[in-house]
């Protein structure tokens, strides 16, 4: 991913700033995944990848990939809870399948919240430069590993990773559009902007993130709120709104 790739194949390219918070979380992820996938294949013959003699190459890549896959875990669990699950619901996800209850929400938001508020700041910076008509995310800045990547990019690059770079390695040839038919209508949904307004730092969001803010305090006890759409994110036709206030 440090490689600007180009735009292209089955999905037509949306603007940087019309693809929801869900959307950038969902893409990063898939991009990691996609790399990961690349640098598994360079690896069947570490030596090639590493450019050291057996059995150092294998140890070197092994490290390599366990790296990429620890911010594989990060960018799912952004992408978790950009897309509404709470602290609780992550925990349990993180389940051996051996009739445990995975993790508590206090553990999981001590390992993770940090990974959430990057990418709420990094995007959150990426679209301010977008919309000054400059890359979104330039990847000359900052440390890595980055929490965004540029959605408008490789959401379409997605549609077409399986009939592209590693045929053999990523499976049945990809339908066109079948990645970017998985993230929000642009008809319908709301940029990344105001998606913030709707929740609390462990509130579940409402599905579709669009919202207006009241314009009078929302009962006699001067608490304001917002207007949101409670339908799934991405739907189609009217939205059907309801009060959330704050917190």
């Amino acid at each position: 991913m440090a490689d600007e790739p180009a735009a292209g194949g089955g999905a037509e390219a949306r603007l940087f700033t019309t693809y929801t918070s869900t959307d950038h979380a969902r893409v990063e992820l898939s991009a990691r995944l996609f790399a990961l996938a690349g640098e598994c294949h360079e690896a069947l013959i570490p030596e090639n990848a590493a450019g050291d003699g057996w059995p150092n190459a294998g140890i070197k890549v092994a490290q390599d990939i366990m790296s990429a896959a620890r911010g594989i875990m990060d960018a799912a669990v952004v992408a978790a809870y950009e897309s509404g699950l709470t602290w609780q619901q992550i925990g349990r996800a993180f389940t051996t399948g051996q009739g445990d209850d995975g993790i508590t929400r206090q553990s999981a938001h001590t390992k993770y919240a940090a990974a959430v508020a990057q990418f709420h700041e990094q995007l959150a910076a990426a679209i301010d430069r977008a919309e000054r008509g400059e890359n979104p995310v330039d990847y000359s800045r900052g440390p890595w590993p980055k929490r965004i990547c540029n959605t408008e990019s490789y959401a379409p690059r997605l549609d077409q990773a399986a009939t592209v770079d590693y045929p053999a390695v990523l499976g049945t040839p990809a339908k066109p559009g079948e990645f970017t038919a998985t993230l929000s209508d642009p008809a319908t949904a709301c940029s990344a902007q105001i998606a913030g307004g709707v929740r609390g730092p462990d509130a579940r969001p409402l599905g579709c993130r669009y919202t207006e803010q009241l314009d009078d305090p929302y009962g006699d006890d001067g608490m304001y709120g917002w207007l949101a759409c409670t339908s799934h994110e991405g739907h189609l036709g009217d939205h059907h709104l309801a009060v959330r206030t704050e917190g």
